[in-house]
């Protein structure tokens, strides 16, 4: 009787670069240098030559969608090896600017310019020209169900994660001792002819050998920018794919995509060519959705008396307070208003008027005297009278919008004209971290009930775009919009349209943070 043995897995060690990459390819090397299928510049072994089954192919740099679609043999096995991107960064940095080989033009031209600059500086153009290529292969496996080896981790203990994950994972049929002794021989140590981890030689490719060495280096400029464009990649599990949006806010006070694309339908009927408007209230009304409103309501600057319909849902009666005749008359066209002051200041209602709640939309960002206009609002509020209102985050105050990219074109005098026209435009004043909003609310004597986050990153962006190139002057009285508006009004399918882009918007939100807004509801303490 003869017995065969099954053929061996086809192996593809996974990675992408500074994580360790050419540690791992001389450790399989050494165990089985017949199975090796050379690294090729641009991947070639990978993405033009066929694949062979039976083989091991190392260092392959390739998103998990890049190695579905190349259809790898049924019997393949993954090693994938993932390094925390700021690492990733620093050591790109370091190898960048003296010990990588000048193989290209592109490298030579990247080393010139790091030369240049500060390592600060340095550090946020490589952030932002070379880890791109690397952040996509950590997401794409990061939110996938593979197993993930960590760099990090390797570093603590590599003879038993590695030797497990060669021999058991990827089925590389050879001794333990074998392995093991593999493993050990290149080490740190043994490549760099003894000297320990974490004494530097800058020239070397074994430059440091150690984990978290991103905290000598990273300032509080680069930590910004990093947190900017990677901030979903820094935990090791939170890329992982979600079901649905969850905002940062008291347990069950969460966001949907479902309510957000529900609440799109309501507005994109009320507001049918204003994209930027609808773009952000579908988050905002979203959220106000979730809040019940009930007896004697006062809004607080009448800022969408269509809007207030829909929100204040619930009240028995509903009042206004406008900041000028314009306003007033308005809402009082379109508003749920029983009665509508025209003054806009709550001192001069007439005393003893007091409300169940108080809605404000607009008020307390372009409030100049914040403590003095919580205090109002308290004032006004019954016993135990709720607030509700709408806020900025310090998010909103960040480089968005059309200045953002006049800023990414160099146009840094523009960019800064641009901002502060679309910011004054909108009168606002006051954009916060959601923390220093608490501590205003709790000096004025309101306690948080519900805090809902709102409009996260890549959503921000998109609005703060469309909508600065809507409020952009056009001529001696108009504005962009008023062309852009027209237009739209001449696309039947634009709200089945425009409603597919909020959608997908959503979806590139699942793992987003950086929330620029937030609604809540806040108790008046006795």
């Amino acid at each position: 009787m003869r017995i065969f043995k099954p053929a061996p897995a086809t192996v593809f060690h996974i990675t992408h670069w500074k994580a360790g990459s050419q540690w791992i390819l001389k450790i399989l090397r050494q165990l089985q240098p017949d199975r090796i299928v050379p690294p090729k510049v641009g991947e070639r072994q990978f993405f033009i030559d066929p694949l062979i089954e039976g083989k091991i192919y190392p260092t392959t740099y390739v998103t998990r969608e890049q190695f579905l679609l190349r259809k790898p043999p049924s019997n393949s096995r993954a090693l994938v090896v993932l390094r925390d991107l700021r690492d990733t960064l620093v050591s790109s940095y370091f190898s960048a600017r003296y010990s990588h080989a000048v193989m290209s033009n592109e490298l030579g031209t990247i080393r010139n310019a790091l030369n240049e600059l500060s390592e600060e500086d340095g550090l946020i153009l490589l952030a932002e020209k070379w880890l791109p290529a690397s952040a996509l292969i950590h997401a794409s496996w990061l939110r996938s169900d593979q197993k993930i080896v960590w760099y990090e981790d390797l570093l603590a203990n590599d003879v038993e994660i590695l030797g497990d994950a060669l021999r058991r994972d990827c089925r590389i049929d050879v001794p333990a001792s074998l392995v093991r002794q593999a493993i050990v021989d290149n080490r740190f140590e043994n490549l760099s002819a003894g000297r320990a981890r974490g004494s530097e030689a800058i020239y070397d490719h074994e430059r440091k050998g150690i984990a978290g060495d991103w905290k000598n280096h990273f300032t509080a400029k680069v930590s910004v920018r990093f947190e900017e464009l990677y901030g979903p990649l820094l935990d090791r599990g939170g890329a992982k794919k979600r079901t649905g949006v969850s905002v940062r806010a008291k347990p069950g006070a969460t966001v949907g995509e479902s309510e957000i694309i529900a609440a799109y339908d309501e507005l994109i009927a009320l507001y049918p060519n204003a994209p930027s408007y609808v773009l952000w209230l579908a988050w905002e009304y979203a959220a106000y959705r979730k809040i019940r409103v009930s007896g004697q309501v006062l809004d607080v600057g009448c800022a969408d008396g269509r809007l207030a319909n829909l929100i204040l849902t619930g009240a028995a009666d509903i009042k206004g307070l406008a900041p000028d005749p314009a306003t007033a008359e308005v809402a009082a066209l379109y508003g749920p208003y029983s009665q509508v002051w025209e003054h806009g200041r709550l001192a001069e209602l007439p005393a003893g008027i007091e409300f169940d709640v108080i809605f404000v939309r607009s008020a307390l960002v372009q409030a100049h005297d914040l403590d003095r206009t919580l205090q109002d609002l308290r004032g006004r509020l019954k016993k135990n009278g709720r607030l509700i209102c709408s806020v900025l985050t310090e998010n909103f105050s960040r480089d968005i919008g059309i200045s953002a990219v006049m800023n990414l074109c160099g146009l840094h005098e523009e960019a800064k004209a641009a901002d502060a026209r679309y910011r004054g435009g909108h009168n606002i004043v006051n954009a916060k971290p959601l923390g220093r909003w608490r501590e205003y609310f709790s000096s004025a004597g309101f306690a948080v009930e519900q805090e809902i986050s709102i409009i996260p990153a890549m959503t921000l962006h998109s609005f703060a775009l469309l909508d600065s190139l809507w409020h952009t002057p056009r001529g001696e009285t108009g504005k962009l919009g008023d062309t852009m508006a027209a237009r739209i009004s001449a696309i039947p399918s634009f709200a089945e349209g425009f409603r597919s882009i909020v959608r997908g918007l959503v979806k590139l939100d699942e793992d987003s943070g950086a929330h620029a807004g937030a609604v809540m509801m806040l108790s008046r303490v006795s």
